[in-house]
């Protein structure tokens, strides 16, 4: 399983940059929980 990150939902997150799942062609930008997380891993 994942590891969960303080701060991020651990249901699925629709319009996270981090989820596989976008058209092409189609445009996703960071949403808060994709910043939160990659606070998290890199600081």
């Amino acid at each position: 399983g994942a590891v969960h990150i303080p701060g991020t939902p651990t249901g699925a997150d629709p319009n996270s940059w981090m989820l596989a799942c976008i058209g092409t062609g189609v445009n996703r930008y960071f949403n808060a929980n994709d910043r939160t997380a990659l606070r998290y891993l890199y600081q």
